[in-house]
């Protein structure tokens, strides 16, 4: 079962969300990747939904659907803000999760290190939609000295921004 935080009028809006924050990381990042698998599991890293973001080539999908699946699982119940970083030798698939209060939201698809900026991106979309604004301020403030991270949710400040002009 989906945390309460997912609303149904939310989860409406997590794919908007979530593309564009895929399309913003794949500037920042220069890079070719079109996208991956955005998880969102439980408490304990239990996977309750796996949506495709973008695309992903079909060599490569099924590598990315199960790094996407051990990142969240990688967490478990530990602090909030907890990081999982999962790396794929033989096969270079790279994956991040990343906790926010009782939920993990992973992602697999880009080189390491930008998963997390799409996690990172796609949490910041979705406090935004909520209208969750001391969740924005602490988001940003939490990332306030990583400026990668930062001109990414500057970004998508300015693209909502645009979006309810």
């Amino acid at each position: 079962m989906l945390p309460s935080f997912f609303t149904p009028e939310l989860l409406r809006e997590l794919p908007r969300i979530a593309l564009r924050a895929v399309r913003l990381v794949s500037a920042v990042a220069g890079t070719a990747s079109a996208g991956g698998y955005l998880c969102i599991a439980d408490n304990v890293g239990h996977a309750e939904r796996i949506t495709l973001v973008g695309s992903v080539d079909q060599a490569s999908w099924l590598l990315c659907l199960g790094t996407v699946q051990m990142s969240a699982s990688g967490i478990g119940p530990r602090d909030e803000g907890a990081s999982m970083y999962v790396y794929q030798e033989e096969n270079t698939a790279y994956g991040a999760a990343q906790r926010f209060d009782d939920y993990v939201l992973a992602f697999a698809g880009f080189p390491d290190p930008w998963n997390k900026a799409v996690v990172v991106a796609i949490q910041y979309g979705l406090y935004i939609e909520a209208g969750m604004s001391r969740s924005v301020a602490a988001l940003k403030a939490k990332y306030s000295e990583d400026f990668p991270l930062l001109s990414i949710l500057l970004q998508v400040d300015r693209e909502m921004e645009k979006a309810a002009a």
